[in-house]
């Protein structure tokens, strides 16, 4: 991903907001790559809520930056997993910044469920 004018804060590097933007399009991606009927299933069958999260800024991207996230489960519990996210900078393999939610499964109340086990076999695959 290219960093634009859009993603840029008035001393022309990546701003801060832009780290939860990017993590969650990489997240909806993750969703796509990793769980079958994702598309029609969220939001009509069971919600996926954000109950944390964090980001750690280590040094900054500037325009024309391209970064690449490396996103992977760091833990799958009852209702909830975990994902984290490293921000690279392609050019110089350096990490810029970390991403961490905790996202708790639903149902569409919005009550927690436990991760069903097909779920949960599929994430437990993709922890790192």
């Amino acid at each position: 991903m290219r960093v634009t004018f859009s993603f840029l804060n008035p001393e022309g590097t990546l701003s801060h907001e832009a780290y939860p933007r990017i993590f969650g399009i990489v997240r909806e991606l993750f969703g796509l790559e990793y769980f079958p009927n994702f598309k029609e299933a969220v939001g009509t069958k069971y919600l996926l809520h954000t109950s944390n999260a964090s980001y750690e800024y280590m040094r900054p991207f500037f325009f024309g930056d391209t970064l690449n996230v490396k996103m992977w489960v760091a833990d799958v519990g009852n209702t909830h997993f975990t994902l984290q996210a490293d921000y690279v900078n392609d050019k110089t393999g350096k990490i810029h910044g970390k991403g961490r939610q905790v996202i708790v499964y639903a149902d569409l109340s919005g009550r927690p469920q436990t991760i069903p086990e097909e779920m949960r076999l599929l994430l437990k695959a993709a922890q790192y």
